[in-house]
């Protein structure tokens, strides 16, 4: 998990990596889930598939 959260932290930065840590103690621990301000997965522009004949 650790190398996970450095991963995130070199690519997204280090707020994002802290929220996502304290987001997983809060899931353990039984607490809510705080607010975040990322982007919802259904507002991410789709990839056109592509059909092609063999």
């Amino acid at each position: 998990m650790k190398e996970a959260f450095e991963k995130l932290e070199k690519e997204e930065g280090l707020r994002k990596a802290q929220l996502f840590n304290l987001n997983a103690r809060n899931i353990i621990n039984g607490d809510d889930v705080g607010d975040t301000d990322f982007v919802k997965i259904s507002a991410l522009p789709k990839k056109k598939k592509k059909f092609w004949l063999f």
